[in-house]
Formats: structure tokens, C-alpha cells, sequence
């Protein structure tokens, strides 16, 4: 009878890379075309090309504020330790902050629990941004 030996396959973390790269751009590629949309959908509501839906004016308001707080929060993790990456972190955490406060007024599928915990969830993001940029113009 003959012994097999399991070996393991040299392609097999080439595989793994390119997963794990078609979900990163796959996902990138979503949420540019969702940030693209809500911009496309402002500007013309704002010109009178679409009809004005207060709903989709506020949920694009809250995806360009997000899309603004993930951009602010990636690029202070480039910035060296101190308090410039302090600085930028906390300013990323207000539009998440003013996000969530907002999410209440134009979503109409929401429980009652969610319309008291996402805007205390915001006010928390916002005065935890705020505690980052105090702390970081203190150690300056």
C-alpha cells in the first residue's frame, strides 16, 4: 500500500492574496459608487433635475458625512503617535457623530430603542471627537 504524503500547495497563499484583494475592491468599488450616487443624487436635487425626497437628501447627507469620518480616520492612522493623529482621529469621529444624531429623522423603520440609542451613540461619537481634539491641543 502506498503512503501518501499530504503536501501542501505552493499556490494556495496566491489564491488567499488574490481573495483577499478581489473583496478589498470589491468593497472600495461599492462604496465609491455609493458616495457617488448620494453626490450625483444632491447636485441635482439641488439643480431641479430629480425630485426633492427629504429622506434621500438626509441619507446622502449621512453617507457623505461617514464616507468623510472613515477618510479622516485612515489618515490619521498615517500620521505619527502624538497629538496631530489625536487631532485628526477626533475630527474624524464628529460626522460619524452628527451621523448618527441625524439617522432618527429620516429613517421610518427604526424601533423605539434604536431612536434613543444611534443618536446617543452620535452625541458619544461627538464628545469623544471633541475630548481627542482638546487632549491633542493640550500636548501640543
Amino acid at each position: 500500500m502506498e503512503e501518501r504524503v499530504a503536501t501542501r500547495d505552493s499556490s494556495e497563499p496566491e489564491r488567499s492574496a488574490a481573495a483577499s484583494r478581489f473583496a478589498r475592491d470589491v468593497l472600495v468599488n461599492v462604496l465609491a459608487n455609493l458616495i457617488a450616487s448620494a453626490v450625483i443624487y444632491l447636485l441635482g436635487a439641488a439643480g431641479g433635475l430629480l425630485p426633492k425626497s427629504p429622506y434621500l437628501i438626509w441619507t446622502s447627507v449621512a453617507i457623505l458625512l461617514m464616507a468623510v469620518g472613515v477618510g479622516l480616520a485612515v489618515l490619521s492612522q498615517f500620521l505619527p503617535r502624538g497629538p496631530n493623529r489625536r487631532m485628526v482621529f477626533g475630527i474624524s469621529l464628529i460626522p460619524f457623530g452628527v451621523a448618527g444624531v441625524l439617522i432618527p429623522f429620516f429613517s421610518e423603520n427604526l424601533d423605539a430603542s434604536n431612536r434613543v440609542v444611534i443618536p446617543a451613540s452620535g452625541v458619544a461619537a461627538v464628545v469623544n471627537g471633541v475630548i481627542f481634539i482638546l487632549l491633542a491641543r493640550r500636548d501640543r
